[in-house]
């Protein structure tokens, strides 16, 4: 596994992680209607762009290099 620092042109795939996720660990527990609420809320086109133009707030892509596949995300802020 590597990570590798998300740029603007990363943000459909970080949006397509965190459905996989968010299906994956919430189903059952939260309605897919709130799933789909919190998504649009939290990874919007928007949201992460915004994100990415705060110098203080940072993406970055799960690699798996024995799959060659994107697995996850991190998305954090500092300062």
């Amino acid at each position: 596994m590597k990570l590798i620092e998300a740029k603007e042109k990363d943000i459909p795939l970080i949006r397509d992680l965190a459905k996989r996720s968010w299906e994956s660990a919430y189903v059952g527990i939260i309605s897919n209607e709130q799933i789909n609420y919190m998504l649009g809320e939290m990874y919007s086109q928007d949201e992460i762009s915004k994100h990415m133009k705060n110098p203080n707030y940072h993406y970055y892509l799960i690699f798996d290099e024995n799959n060659d596949s994107f697995e996850g995300f991190i998305g954090y802020e500092h300062g």
